[in-house]
């Protein structure tokens, strides 16, 4: 839309923004998206284009794809090479009556962050506000397709899917014995993804293929002291990190390595024949799981195992990638492997503990921990917490410190971690006791002690109103609902979706008491919470008007409906 038809409406626009219907916008564009994916599912491919056209003109997909880029993310007020962080309403609207699929893009800017515990950094590419709406609003159109082709046991990067759901798989696979694992890294796997392979894969004709196409040879523009590479680079491979339609970009790219496995398998299978394992259970017994760039592949026999690395190195030499020398590696159980921040190992264990295996004791049971790096992770953000607030008082440290812990605990309530919460928990008081110290050298222990912590029966470090988390205060070990095969967030079950919504390991637990309480549902709009949607929680009665900090008087809300 040109500048003049934009003046036009400028007045309607300036209404629209205040007053416009999101419930319905979402309705409608939901109700698009679940049939492309139920038109994807059945192999009708002329009916998913001409949806994703209609996606992809619609004007509640433009608004929404606004919303989320200018609102809703959190990199809302990232500014890209033109320097907008931040749009009013009139820009908002502005922006949204004329976005469309133009086959142009900015060059994204390069930005470097810090790698958790390590002093190497990470570059990531962040697009202009115009180009991050544009790839919000065509990944409404094609996600739904994907997620009906993609295969279960990815997890990476996709809605309703995450870290919890990826290592319950790998428990339920390794669950009755110790097995061997490749555990595979791909080596610069968003840097490297060779771009004519990716379209061809993707399998777009038109404005959708050129438009990928135009945003993966944007380039760069680096203007941080990291790089030697100041200025303008241009992109001859590989997906920048940053972008919002990137992680949807590289699952197409590393999908379709389950069916060659499965082909793999089924060779062992009548290459071993009647003896030991047939065809069915040769296929079953080799797992795979994806996680991003990060997989293992699971199998009880090691020659077996070894086989699947040329066929994995193969299918990645297509796309441009190849794994990781160092990292790559195959391991026992009985070892233990590390996975998404969690370790999974098989331990040496008397019968009564042990799991059975066809009515006979193995020996064995098995355990998934913290692993080690994230538990010295975890103590680094507390100790530099910690050392950051020196002259802070009780309550700002405490403010400070509860999100890290209930944030970690949180992650892994599902995992064996209570030995690691003590742990954690002891070291986390030596720190805080240092702190408390070295405020006062001239006093003594008992002064110390009465004035920092509360012992009534345990030592709780708190003041009159603020009280510190503790890591053995949150249970772990619990069960958790396991994602159903054959699911997604498209597929219109959405009492299904509400449900594993209340069981995310994230959600606090105040949280999951009023989600109970609404059944689920926003209590603005009326709409289910579902896994790929943010919540805040708002007061009935306002504080200004006598509200009180209770979980009665809270209520919780969709983001954007607060």
């Amino acid at each position: 839309m040109n500048s003049k038809a934009i003046q036009q409406n400028r007045k309607e626009v300036e209404i629209q923004w205040g007053t416009f219907n999101w419930k319905v916008a979402q309705r409608r564009i939901y109700k698009l998206q679940k049939r492309i994916y139920q038109a994807a599912r059945e192999g009708r491919i002329s009916v998913v284009r001409k949806l994703q056209n209609t996606l992809i003109k619609s004007f509640h997909a433009k608004m929404l794809a606004v919303r989320k880029v200018a609102q809703i993310n959190q990199g809302k007020k990232t500014a890209g090479v033109d320097g907008v962080a931040k749009l009013t309403s009139k820009q908002k609207l502005e922006l949204a009556l004329g976005l469309k699929l133009d086959r142009k893009a900015q060059p994204a800017k390069r930005v470097w962050l810090p790698k958790p515990g390590k002093d190497e950094r990470r570059p990531l590419g962040i697009p202009t506000m115009e180009d991050r709406a544009k790839q919000a609003l065509l990944k409404m159109a094609i996600e739904p397709e994907w997620e009906a082709k993609f295969e279960e046991t990815s997890y990476g990067f996709r809605p309703g899917r995450g870290v919890h759901d990826a290592i319950d798989r790998i428990y339920n696979k390794l669950f009755k014995s110790p097995s061997w694992i490749l555990d595979a890294d791909i080596k610069g796997c968003f840097d490297n993804i060779d771009h004519t392979k990716l379209l061809d894969k993707a399998g777009y004709k038109g404005k959708i293929r050129q438009q990928i196409k135009t945003w993966l040879k944007a380039g760069l523009m680096d203007f941080s002291g990291f790089s030697e590479e100041k200025g303008y680079n241009p992109t001859t491979k590989g997906t920048p990190q940053g972008g919002i339609i990137s992680p949807l970009l590289a699952n197409i790219a590393l999908h379709g390595l389950t069916e060659r496995l499965d082909k793999y398998a089924c060779q062992c299978g009548d290459w071993i024949g009647k003896g030991k394992m047939g065809y069915r259970d040769m296929k079953s017994a080799l797992g795979y799981i994806r996680y991003a760039d990060d997989f293992l592949i699971i199998h009880p026999d090691r020659t077996i195992l070894e086989g699947t690395k040329p066929i994995v190195e193969e299918f990645l030499n297509e796309i441009g990638l190849i794994l990781h020398p160092e990292k790559t590696k195959i391991v026992s159980s009985r070892d233990g492997v590390d996975f998404l921040g969690h370790n999974i190992r098989h331990y040496n264990t008397g019968k009564y503990r042990s799991i059975s295996k066809r009515g006979e004791k193995t020996g064995y049971t098995m355990l998934v921990k913290p692993s080690k790096k994230a538990e010295e992770k975890h103590y680094a953000a507390i100790r530099d917490t910690i050392r950051a607030n020196k002259s802070s008082s009780q309550e700002e440290l405490i403010s400070k410190l509860n999100p890290k812990i209930r944030g970690w605990c949180n992650f892994y309530r599902y995992a064996s971690a209570r030995d690691t919460f003590h742990r954690v928990e002891h070291n986390m008081f030596l720190m805080l006791w240092k702190w408390a110290k070295g405020r006062h050298k001239n006093k003594g222990k008992r002064w110390i002690a009465k004035k920092y912590w509360h012992i009534d029966p345990k030592w709780i470090f708190s003041t009159a109103n603020h009280k510190l988390v503790s890591h053995t205060e949150i249970k772990c070990g619990n069960r958790r609902t396991r994602l159903k095969d054959g699911v997604s967030v498209y597929d219109g079950n959405i009492a299904y979706w509400s449900q594993i919504t209340s069981s995310l390991e994230y959600i606090k637990e105040s949280d999951r008491k009023l989600l109970k309480k609404q059944k689920g549902k926003c209590t603005y709009c009326g709409h289910d919470f579902l896994p790929n949607q943010r919540w805040e929680k708002d007061h009935i009665i306002p504080k200004a008007i006598g509200g009180k900090e209770r979980i009665s008087n809270y209520q919780l809300l969709h983001e954007y409906c607060h």
